[in-house]
C-alpha cells in the first residue's frame, strides 16, 4: 500500500457503498489524498461477561459466584476486558487499517455517541491508537454531504478522550454494572429475571397498569348538567358529586334557563410531530406486527435509501433535509393515497425544521420506490406499513392547520355553569393522518335554551397498556430515543426455552397488547420501591453523558453511584422476596435455594474468597470461619443419618464437581471410624481391628428400611466402611 493512505472506517458495509460513491469507488485518491475504505458490522466487541476474566486471580472466585455475600462489585476491580464477536471482521479491518497512516471515522454520528464508540473499540483493541486519527461528521449519506464531511474532518488526538467514545462508554460501562441486579433475581428467587435501568422502568409501567385495569370497578356518579337544544353539555366547576340519582335530583333547583351567548374565536392547531421507532412499532403492534420484525425491517429499508436513520434521537429535521424531499412530496402523496391538494405547507413550518445538527427525524429516505409494489415485493406487507405510515406522517407536516371555531355560553340564570363546542372549519393535516386523529364533528354552535339533564361520573378504566401506550409513556417522560424504546420492547417480549433460567417477562396480545407473564409478574413484585426501576436512573444517565460528552462530567461519578444504589435496592429486594415466598408466589427448588455465605481474606494466599457458612448439617460458628479462613483444619464430630457419629476434617481449598474447578470447603474422612454403624456400636477390640485393615463379621446390622442383617465390615482411608456377604 503506498505511503499515506487514509483508512475510512464506516460502521456497515451498506453505509461504506455510500461512500465508495461519494468518493469514487472503495480505494483511490479524492482531494489530492489517498484512501481506501473499510467497513464493520456494528458493535463486534463488547464487555466479557465472564467475570472470571475481568479481575484478577484473587478475586476470580468471588465475581464468579452469584451469590448476594459477593454482591456488590467495585468497578475498579474490573480490567473492563472487551471479547470479539466477530474475529474475521476485526482481522479483515487489522489487515488494512494497520498498513494506514491516518484512520478516519466514518461510523454514523448519533445523539448517544455510540458510533464513536463502535470505532473506538475497535481501535483499542486493536491496537491502532498511535495513529493518526479523525472524525467525519456528517447527518446524510449524500456525495456531497460525506465528502465535505471528509474535508473537513476533526482531529482525535486520544480516542480514548474522544467526546463521543467517552458518552457512550459512560452508558456501556454503567449498563454492564446493572447486570448486578440481574444476579440479585436470581440469588432471591431462582430465576433470572432481565430488570435494568428501561426495562425496569417499562416493567413497572406494564404490570401496574395492567394491575390497575385488573383491579377497576366502574363506579356511577352524578352531578347535575343542562342541555341545550343543539347538544351542548354546561357544567358547573367543582360541582357537587352525588352518589345516588336521587341525591342529585333533590338537590336540582334549576329546571332550565335560557343560553347567553359569550363568544366565537377560531383557533388552530399545528401537525403533530413527525413519528418516531418507537411510535411506528407502536401503530405497528394494532396490526400484530412484532417489535423485532419492525426494526429490522425499518434497517433493511434503511439500508436501502427508502427511510431515514433508524437510531436517530431528533424530532425534527434540517432545512437542507426539507429541501432534500420537497421535490417529491407529489411523488409520495400518490403512493400513499393521499390528495396533494391537502399537501399545501411547502415551506419549513419553524415547529418541524430546525437548523440543529443531526440525522433528522424519521421520515421517507431520498430513494422514492416507483410503487408500493416495489416495497412490497422485498420487504411484504410489513414495508408498506412502514413507508406509509412514515410518508403519511410527513406529509401531515406539509398539509395546513387543524381550522375550529371555538364557541363558549353560559346558562342566563346561573352564569356558573358553561358550556363550550369546538365546530370544525378546515380539516387540514387530520385529513392526512389515520392514527391519533381526533375530529370535533359538531356542526352547530351554542344554543339558545337548555334543560335540566343528569350527568354520569364515572371512574375511567385505565388504558390498556398495549407496545403504543408504553411508547406513548417513555415520550412523555424523554426516556431514550426511539430505537432505544422499540429494541428494549423487543427484548422483554422474546421469547425463551423453557428450561432456561432467563426468563420471558411478557408476551405481545392481540392489538400489540403487552401481557406480563408469571415471572414478569414476579419481575415487578421484586424490583417493587427500588431505585433501578424508576425513570430517574436512565434520565440521570442520559443527562450525565451529555456532561461527559462536554467536559463536565467524568463516567466514574456514574460508575461510583451503582454500589450504594444496588445495596439499596438489595434490602428493598429480599423484603419484596420474603413476601412473595410467603405468599407462594416463589417456590424455589432446593437446587436453586441460595445458600447462606461467608466472605474473607484466605491468609494462605491473601485472596478474597467466600465459601458455604454451611457444611452438611453443620454451621460454622464464627470462631470455625475464621479458623477455615487461617488455613487450619477442623476435625468435627457430627451425627450420622445412620445413626450414631462421625469424625471429618474439614479445610479450604480447591475442588472439583461435575468436571469443574471451585473454591470452597473440603472434606477427608481419613482415619474416621464412626462410633455406631446401621445400628451396631463397635466394641474397642472391633474398632481396633478395622483401623489396622482387618476385618469383621457383625450380626444384627439394620437396614434403611429396618431390616436386619449379617455382614463382614472393612475400613480403609479410601473408601471409609465397607459390607461383604462373602
Amino acid at each position: 500500500m503506498d505511503v499515506n493512505v487514509i483508512g475510512i472506517l464506516f460502521e456497515k458495509p451498506d453505509a461504506m457503498r455510500d461512500g465508495m460513491k461519494a468518493f469514487g469507488g472503495s480505494q483511490g485518491t479524492f482531494n489530492g489524498e489517498n484512501f481506501v475504505t473499510v467497513a464493520s458490522v456494528g458493535h463486534i466487541y463488547g464487555y466479557d461477561t465472564d467475570m472470571t476474566k475481568q479481575v484478577p486471580a484473587h478475586l476470580k472466585d468471588k465475581y464468579k459466584s452469584w451469590d448476594l455475600a459477593n454482591l456488590p462489585w467495585e468497578w475498579r476491580d474490573l480490567i473492563w476486558k472487551r471479547t470479539c464477536t466477530k474475529p474475521d471482521v476485526a482481522k479483515r479491518l487489522k489487515a488494512t487499517l494497520s498498513k494506514c497512516d491516518e484512520i478516519v471515522i466514518a461510523t454514523d454520528y448519533d445523539v448517544t455517541g455510540e458510533g464513536g464508540l463502535i470505532a473506538g473499540e475497535i481501535l483499542i483493541e486493536l491496537g491502532l491508537t498511535h495513529k493518526k486519527i479523525s472524525r467525519m461528521i456528517f447527518f446524510d449519506e449524500a456525495p456531497t454531504t460525506l465528502q465535505n464531511a471528509f474535508i473537513n474532518r476533526k482531529p482525535i488526538p486520544n480516542i480514548e478522550t474522544f467526546d463521543e467514545y467517552v458518552q457512550a462508554e459512560t452508558r456501556a460501562r454503567t449498563d454492564f454494572l446493572t447486570m448486578q441486579w440481574v444476579r440479585a433475581s436470581y440469588a432471591l428467587t431462582g430465576n433470572v429475571l432481565r430488570e435494568g435501568r428501561l426495562k425496569g422502568f417499562i416493567t413497572y409501567l406494564t404490570v401496574s397498569q395492567t394491575r390497575a385495569r385488573r383491579e377497576y370497578v366502574k363506579q356511577v356518579r352524578y352531578e347535575n348538567r343542562f342541555k341545550d337544544e343543539n347538544g351542548v353539555i354546561y357544567k358547573k366547576k367543582d360541582a357537587p358529586i352525588y352518589d345516588t340519582q336521587q341525591q342529585a335530583l333533590m338537590n336540582q333547583t334549576l329546571k332550565e334557563s335560557a343560553v347567553v351567548f359569550d363568544k366565537a374565536e377560531t383557533r388552530t392547531s399545528a401537525p403533530p410531530k413527525l413519528v418516531n421507532l418507537a411510535s411506528l412499532g407502536g401503530i405497528l403492534a394494532k396490526a400484530n406486527f412484532a417489535p423485532a420484525d419492525v426494526k429490522n425491517t425499518y434497517q433493511k429499508m434503511y439500508q436501502a435509501h427508502y427511510v431515514s436513520y433508524p437510531r436517530t434521537g431528533d424530532d425534527t429535521i434540517t432545512t437542507e433535509q426539507f429541501k432534500q424531499l420537497l421535490p417529491h412530496l407529489d411523488t409520495i402523496a400518490n403512493l400513499v393515497g393521499v390528495d396533494t391538494s391537502l399537501v399545501t405547507v411547502r415551506t419549513p413550518r419553524s415547529t418541524h425544521v430546525k437548523d440543529k445538527a443531526g440525522h433528522g427525524a424519521n421520515r421517507p429516505g431520498d430513494r422514492i420506490p416507483s410503487s408500493m409494489d416495489e416495497i412490497r415485493t422485498q420487504y411484504g406487507e410489513l414495508g408498506v406499513q412502514i413507508y406509509t405510515i412514515l410518508a403519511k406522517s410527513y406529509l401531515a407536516m406539509c398539509g395546513s392547520d387543524y381550522v375550529y371555531e371555538r364557541q363558549t355560553g353560559h346558562l342566563a340564570q346561573d352564569e356558573s355553569y358553561v358550556g363550550s363546542v369546538n365546530i370544525p372549519k378546515d380539516l387540514g393535516f387530520k385529513k392526512i393522518l389515520d392514527w391519533d386523529n381526533e375530529v370535533d364533528e359538531a356542526s352547530r354552535g351554542i344554543g339558545t335554551h337548555a334543560t335540566a339533564m343528569l350527568g354520569e361520573v364515572v371512574n375511567p378504566k385505565p388504558s390498556a397498556p398495549t407496545i403504543k401506550w408504553v411508547t406513548d409513556q417513555l415520550k412523555k417522560y424523554n426516556v431514550g430515543t426511539g430505537s432505544t424504546q422499540l429494541s428494549t420492547i423487543e427484548a422483554l417480549v422474546a421469547p425463551v426455552k423453557k428450561s432456561s433460567a432467563v426468563k420471558q417477562l411478557f408476551k405481545q396480545g392481540k392489538g400489540g397488547l403487552l401481557i406480563p407473564t408469571e415471572f414478569g409478574e414476579m419481575a415487578y413484585d421484586l424490583f417493587r420501591g427500588t431505585q433501578i426501576e424508576t425513570v430517574k436512573v436512565t434520565s440521570d444517565l442520559i443527562e450525565h453523558m451529555e456532561k461527559v460528552k462536554n467536559g463536565e462530567a467524568k463516567g466514574e461519578t456514574m460508575w461510583d453511584s451503582v454500589k450504594p444504589m444496588l445495596l439499596s435496592d438489595i434490602e428493598i429486594m429480599k423484603a419484596n422476596a420474603e413476601k412473595l415466598k410467603k405468599e407462594g408466589k416463589i417456590t424455589m427448588s432446593e437446587k436453586f435455594e441460595k445458600k447462606e455465605k461467608v466472605s474473607g481474606v484466605f491468609a494462605p494466599t491473601g485472596e478474597t474468597v467466600s465459601f458455604n457458612a454451611k457444611w452438611s448439617t453443620h454451621e460454622f460458628t464464627e470462631d470455625e470461619k475464621q479458623r477455615l479462613l487461617n488455613g487450619e483444619t477442623l476435625r468435627l464430630e457430627l451425627p450420622s443419618s445412620k445413626g450414631g457419629t462421625y469424625k471429618v476434617d474439614l479445610h479450604l481449598g480447591k475442588g472439583s464437581f461435575d468436571g469443574k474447578t471451585y473454591f470452597g470447603v473440603q472434606s477427608n474422612f481419613a482415619n474416621s471410624i464412626p462410633e455406631t454403624f446401621c445400628q451396631h456400636t463397635f466394641t474397642p477390640d472391633e474398632r481396633a481391628e478395622l483401623e489396622n485393615g482387618g476385618r469383621i463379621f457383625v450380626v444384627g446390622l439394620v437396614g434403611r428400611k429396618g431390616k436386619p442383617f449379617d455382614a463382614y465390615v472393612s475400613f480403609s482411608d479410601k473408601d471409609g466402611l465397607k459390607l461383604d456377604f462373602n
